[in-house]
This record gives structure tokens, C-alpha cells and sequence, in this order.
């Protein structure tokens, strides 16, 4: 009776800090998806668009500062992948001095190949969880313009690339 009483206090000194190791990965993990395109001409490829629906139920962020949850569409520019524009939902954001891992956005950004990164929240309503939103870069009218739910949001002047494969 007492050997099994050492057995279990052992097993429990081993597998709670086991646990406690593992668990917070398991909560906080990283999703990702990637689309490409290929064609087998000389082309312009002249942008992407995608339609997301806000998390339902919601993801729970990690606390800390510059922890994210987001969905968000990347067209690279420039034929380099140093050089994009971005449009999606996030949660968690920088707001009144401080970052806040609940408050739910839709965003837009872009980076240029020298490491210049804008970044701005929309003032297009995020709505509630589960609701859907579409998301589209073009490049139209010489420059990338950014759109939520086929509205502007704004846009960069990256250069439009052709590529060879």
C-alpha cells in the first residue's frame, strides 16, 4: 500500500511540470495557410484576393506584447518576398498606449524591400465573430490598392513585377 502511495506521488511530481511545459504550446499555437499561383508564361500577376471568416468561436491570444491572432492576405511585390501589402483581421493591437492581446480589427499594411513597414487600423467595422469579410490587392491605376468588402483602404506604390517560370 505504501509502494503504490511513492508510485503516485512520483508519477505526479513527474508529469505536472511535464504538463505545465507542454500545455501552453497546445494553447498558443500557430496556424498558417499558403495559396500559390503558378502559370507557365511571362506574366503580370496583378494582385490576390481572399474571403475570411472572423474566428468563431474566438481565438484566446497569448499575453505579452506583439502577440497576435490574425488572418491576413500578403500579395508580394517587387518579385521579392522582402516587399509586400497586406490586408486581414487581427486580434490584438496596439490602442491608447498599450498593447491589447482582446481587441479585435480589421488592418492594412505594406513593407517596401528596405524594410519600411506601414501599418494601419481600418476604421471598416470588424463585426462579430463568424462574420465573413472579403480582402483584395490589385494593382490598378499605377499603384496597389488595398480593399475590405470591396471598400478602399488604402494602397502603395511598389513597383508591379513580371516573372518567368
Amino acid at each position: 500500500m505504501e509502494r503504490t502511495r511513492i508510485k503516485m506521488v512520483l508519477m505526479i511530481l513527474f508529469f505536472v511540470p511535464l504538463i505545465s511545459l507542454i500545455l501552453p504550446s497546445a494553447i498558443y499555437a500557430n496556424y498558417y495557410g499558403e495559396g500559390y499561383i503558378y502559370w507557365n508564361s511571362t506574366k503580370h500577376w496583378i494582385g490576390g484576393a481572399a474571403i475570411f471568416a472572423n474566428p468563431n468561436p474566438d481565438y484566446v491570444v497569448q499575453p505579452g506584447l506583439g502577440y497576435a491572432a490574425n488572418h491576413t492576405l500578403w500579395v508580394f511585390t517587387n518579385n521579392s518576398n522582402q516587399s509586400w501589402n497586406e490586408v486581414g483581421y487581427s486580434k490584438g493591437w496596439y490602442l491608447n498606449g498599450r498593447w491589447d492581446t482582446t481587441l479585435r480589427t480589421l488592418y492594412y499594411a505594406w513593407c517596401y524591400p528596405n524594410g519600411t513597414y506601414y501599418e494601419y487600423r481600418s476604421s471598416y467595422p470588424v463585426g462579430s465573430p463568424g462574420t465573413t469579410h472579403s480582402y483584395k490587392i490589385v494593382y490598378e491605376y499605377g499603384a496597389w490598392r488595398i480593399y475590405t468588402d470591396n471598400t478602399y483602404q488604402s494602397g502603395s506604390t511598389q513597383p508591379l513585377y513580371a516573372k518567368y517560370i
